[in-house]
């Protein structure tokens, strides 16, 4: 890769971790998935160059580092938030913890009788 391709890839990842935040703020979910190989496929080509072609990307190698870390905080924020919420019951959850309370569901009476094969 040219040192203007990783430049190129470096704003274009610092660009995506800038939209990921705004849409975590937002309160989207966020699918990351690829990121990191995509992050870590620019930086090493930036390591691979000389050390005269690299020093030109610094600034935007601190973009995305500034990015990653500005997103991380808004992760977090919303993690602490949802800890103090406290935990999410979905339902099958809480129909363990009604059986748990209550004990199991009483057996077929009468009115429920039994599911049975047809006869031939």
């Amino acid at each position: 890769m040219t040192p203007q391709e990783i430049g190129r890839q470096l704003a274009a990842v610092a660009a995506a971790l800038a939209q990921a935040r705004d849409e975590a703020e937002g309160g989207a979910w966020l699918d990351l998935d690829g990121l990191g190989e995509r992050v870590r496929t620019v930086c090493d080509a930036a390591l691979a160059l000389a050390p005269e072609e690299a020093r030109p990307l610094l600034a935007r190698l601190e973009a995305v580092v500034d990015a990653l870390d500005s997103l991380a905080a808004v992760l977090a924020r919303q993690r602490d938030a949802l800890a103090a919420a406290g935990p999410v019951i979905g339902p099958h959850t809480a129909r363990r913890r009604a059986v748990a309370a209550y004990g199991a569901a009483p057996p077929p009476g009468p009115a429920d009788p039994p599911d049975r094969p047809d006869d031939p």
